[in-house]
């Protein structure tokens, strides 16, 4: 069941396909899984959430080049599948661009792929030509379908070992769906389904030899979370495991029978039926077991509990106080147990926060319906809501299933043998350094925000899943690398922009000299910035930024977010802000808080100097090429640098100033900012609590410029500052309109070619952009740099933009070049939303903004 084509359910849940060797193995899993040398994992972000949206989902980037899409997590069902454009007889409005296959990207049906998606949906396999095309057509529990075609594409992943992949992979492309309404932009642009059989693309991974017959995800009630394919972040400890059985219903995970109880006491109806499905939003037990736990749970409140009709869900509740959120739930009522036969003490706890709901009136509802009335007969499905009671669930068609929440033991699936730990021991092997930071992030309290969920396991999924990467190794730098290793990170990933000179060899030594593609920055969950270039820093911003999309509202699309934290310092003084691209201030919003470098006036050194800095630059600029004229000055040649500090000195005595000193003299002239250790010690602990923030959810980041004064004394204050709507960098983007002539024909032949949106480019006012590169939708458009492209792309110039768009009348392209900023041309990234006049949708797009 796809959550985002049925009404579904979301857990806490991490589910684990283990590869049948570890079933038969007769010691623990990891050693009964076969070692494949290329064998990695992939990890990926999950959005959406339980309620009020009622699915998870992830992005994912297919073709050549590739393209992201949104896919509902669905572990219910064996083909993924997009829709797409073959043409589309009947499909919803998605996030992105309908997917557009070619011809030779097709399956035909004699093709064992197109034999494993029939086996799995009807159990019959038609094929009259080897010519002909695999034709699908899958239905799901709500009514809803997709009848489309099997093609073949690139799946672009990033395993955990750095390296990427992009694997040949079978996938449905839906050219006719009924998914509801039309009118409303859906979630999602498809359906990723995971799957046991031999369609979904785990097992194609594994097939592949990428990643281990394994996926797994991490769920938590506030929403998000993580999934995964492969082994490496499998919990084998402070888990329980069953072993999984074959599902009389579809290729569902099921680890068999299971009692139901409630508050600790067996309800006493005969052992249920379960399988896992994720892309449920809700659980759905059968008649008889549902009815019981009604009455269990409406026996069992108290006189301050009143039932209370809400249009959200079928059952719910009112307290004396509306409820804030699902942890205030608990002290009302009491949790559902699922106990399995299959495994020794499998028993599934399922706390009330994570089988009920909390609506915007206040209200606690359950989640957990009745299945019959959805059809569902005899099956019990325990869907996303319910799994959330756990950090991790693991199982497997041939294998295992695991659930590891802070109330259950671990055992291993391959024996079914305890292999519990003794807690005492436990905390033993623990670090001490993680016990400041486990304080924080497993409990509730003052420490911590209200809605925040504390999590047993979050430091460990922190530290195997979060992405960081650090630009800049100066003093800043190298304090907060520290820091953030301490505060549980442990994949950091750090990148000096500074060139490799002489000045630099007594402190900078990790260098390897290599440029990063764009790209290379999409696997980073935050960037960090401790650099001291406003030019290095406005690059990153636009690097971040660019990741930005914006729905048809100009609302920021969540998944598209890269978070920055923006960390400096100047000898006593130094900031620490967070970033949130479409929601605060970019750094470009707020380029006016550095001011341009301080240059004296010529005559001032000259004639009227008053500080030192006044001597050294006389002795700099003006001295220096009148003894030696002709000869260029080189700050790190020691003789060249003593020389100016000489004529300094003697232009400070003649005019009684005091201050020059040598080491002066070299921070005057190469404009090295003093740095003060304690002032890195303090911005650093601030990016990196801001970091943790972002990261674990545990707290409010800053709102949103922190500063800091330590020359007189301690002096921190947090200013807000409001971000700029139509900023360039962050923005929508500034809307181009191109002329056209009125008719299709006349479009083509118009003068509204590449070349002259280019020419545009350099004449708007607010642009003045030159040596232009244009990309869009992962094509080059045109690129002048680097030049071994611009005669591939060049072609392009005197092809009308409405061609290059692909027929769209509206698109967002983004241009890099050079633009002036404070009187001098600096490298940067634009975001440009560009509108071909003349073509009937273009009139959808707002004009509000145009050149």
């Amino acid at each position: 069941m796809a959550a985002g084509w049925a009404n579904p359910v979301g857990f806490f849940l991490l589910l684990l396909l283990l590869a049948a060797a570890a079933a038969r193995a007769d010691k623990p899993v990891r050693g009964g899984l076969a070692a494949v040398a290329d064998e990695s994992s992939a990890v990926f972000p999950l959005y959406g959430d339980v309620y009020p949206h009622g699915l998870y989902y992830v992005a994912m980037s297919i073709g050549n080049p590739p393209r992201p899409y949104f896919l509902d997590v669905d572990t219910g069902s064996d083909l993924t599948w997009l829709q797409c454009d073959a043409p589309c007889v009947s499909c919803s409005k998605v996030p992105h661009p309908l997917y557009r296959p070619t011809k030779n990207k097709l399956v035909p049906c004699v093709d064992q792929m197109c034999a494993a998606l029939h086996g799995g949906l009807t159990g019959r396999h038609k094929c009259d030509s080897p010519q002909q095309q695999c034709d699908y057509e899958i239905r799901y529990a709500d009514q809803g379908s997709s009848l489309g075609v099997l093609v073949t594409d690139s799946f672009v992943l990033r395993l955990a070992n750095s390296s990427i992949v992009r694997p040949s992979i079978s996938f449905g492309c839906g050219y006719d769906q009924e998914v509801g309404s039309s009118t409303e932009v859906a979630p999602t642009d498809g359906v990723l389904g995971l799957g046991s059989g031999s369609i979904s693309l785990l097992s194609q991974l594994k097939q592949h030899g990428i990643t281990k017959n394994v996926v797994g995800h991490c769920l938590s009630t506030r929403g998000g979370g993580f999934l995964f394919f492969g082994d490496d972040l499998v919990p084998y400890s402070r888990a329980t495991w069953a072993p999984m059985t074959r599902s009389a219903f579809r290729n569902y995970y099921s680890p068999g029978s299971a009692s139901l109880y409630f508050g600790g006491r067996s309800l006493g109806v005969r052992p249920m039926e379960v399988v896992f499905d994720s892309g449920s939003s809700f659980t759905y037990f059968a008649a008889q077991p549902y009815q019981a736990l009604v009455a269990a749970i409406k026996g069992d409140l108290s006189k301050n509990m009143k039932e209370v009709p809400d249009h959200s869900l079928p059952l719910c509740w009112k307290g004396k106080k509306p409820f804030k959120s699902v942890l205030d739930v608990k002290k009302e009522f009491k949790s559902v147990i699922l106990n399995f036969s299959n495994g020794k003490k499998a028993l599934m706890e399922i706390p009330p926060e994570n089988y009920l709901i909390v609506t915007k009136y206040g209200n606690a509802c359950l989640g957990i319906l009745n299945g019959s009335e959805v059809g569902l007969k005899d099956l019990n499905i325990v869907g996303g809501l319910d799994k959330s009671a756990h950090d991790k669930w693991a199982g497997g068609r041939d294998a295992g299933a695991a659930f590891s929440a802070a109330f259950t033991h671990a055992t291993s699936p391959a024996t079914t043998r305890s292999i519990e730990m003794d807690s005492a021991v436990e905390e033993a092997t623990e670090p001490e350094r993680w016990r400041d930071l486990d304080t924080l992030l497993t409990r509730a309290g003052n420490l911590v925000h209200a809605d925040f969920d504390p999590s047993p396991g979050l430091r460990e999924m922190m530290g195997n899943l979060v992405e960081v990467l650090v630009v800049g190794a100066g003093g800043l730098g190298c304090e907060l690398l520290k820091d953030l290793a301490l505060s549980g990170f442990r994949k950091l990933h750090v990148i000096d922009m500074d060139t490799i000179d002489v000045s630099n060899l007594n402190r900078q030594f990790l260098f390897r000299i290599e440029d990063k593609e764009i790209e290379f920055y999409s696997q980073f969950s935050i960037i960090v910035l401790c650099l001291d270039s406003i030019e290095a820093r406005s690059y990153i911003n636009s690097v971040a930024c660019g990741f930005l999309e914006y729905d048809s509202d100009d609302k920021p699309i969540p998944v598209t977010i890269k978070f920055m934290v923006d960390g400096g310092t100047e000898g006593f003084k130094g900031h620490a802000r967070v970033i949130i691209p479409g929601k605060t201030p970019c750094f470009e919003c707020n380029i006016w808080l550095f001011p341009p470098q301080v240059k004296f006036p010529l005559c001032t050194l000259a004639e009227t100097p008053r500080t030192a800095a006044h001597c050294i630059e006389y002795a700099h600029l003006i001295k220096w090429n009148e003894v030696h004229p002709g000869k260029p000055f080189d700050a790190d040649d020691a003789e060249h640098m003593q020389w100016i500090y000489s004529e300094a000195l003697k232009r400070a005595e003649l005019f009684g100033i005091s201050g020059v000193t040598y080491s002066f003299t070299q921070g005057v002239i190469k404009n090295i900012i003093p740095a003060i250790a304690s002032t890195n010690a303090i911005i650093s602990a601030a990016c990196a609590l801001e970091a943790l923030k972002l990261m674990s959810g545990c707290s409010k980041t800053v709102s949103n410029y922190l500063t800091y004064n330590g020359l007189d004394g301690t002096h921190i204050n947090a200013s807000e500052f409001v971000r700029d709507k139509d900023c360039l960098v962050c923005g929508p983007g500034t809307l181009l309109e191109l002329d056209t002539l009125t008719t299709l024909l006349e479009i083509y032949n118009s003068s509204a070619n590449l070349q002259q949106f280019i020419k545009m480019l350099e004449e708007h006012p607010r642009l003045l952009m030159s040596r232009a590169s244009v990309t869009h939708e992962g094509s080059n458009l045109y690129m002048q740099s680097p030049e071994i492209l611009e005669p591939m792309t060049r072609p392009n110039l005197g092809v009308p933009m409405f061609e290059l768009l692909k027929g769209g009348a509206c698109a967002t392209v983004h241009v890099a070049g050079m633009a002036e900023k404070n009187g001098k041309k600096v490298s940067s990234l634009r975001k440009l939303r560009v509108a071909v006049k003349g073509v009937k949708e273009a009139s959808k797009m707002d004009t509000t903004e145009s050149s």
